[in-house]
């Protein structure tokens, strides 16, 4: 189960489809934490997802980019267009 805050919202009952605006945090189970202006979610597909810039607090690191496409418990999610360093270990040498 995800939690959901923002200052507003609007749910369309005939459609099933919620728009949460301004200061939207959404954190999954594991802990993870969405931050952003602007989130959708649809009853249909079970997904949230945002056209607006995002921030992704986690326990590795925070992640920056702008769209953002999730299952409904923010378990597994796409950030469209990330943005800031990345940092890559390329000490290891394992195949996968």
């Amino acid at each position: 189960a995800a939690s959901l805050r923002a200052d507003r919202g609007t749910f369309a009952e005939e459609s099933r489809f919620l728009k949460a605006e301004g200061h939207v945090r959404l954190i999954g189970e594991g802990g993870d934490t969405l931050l952003t202006e602007l989130l959708y979610w649809s009853a249909d597909s079970d997904r949230v997802h945002t056209p607006a810039d995002v921030q992704v607090l986690t326990p590795a690191g925070v992640l920056q980019g702008q769209g953002l496409e999730s299952d409904a418990r923010f378990e597994r999610y796409t950030i469209l267009r990330p943005t800031g360093t990345f940092l890559i270990d390329t000490t290891r040498t394992e195949q996968p």
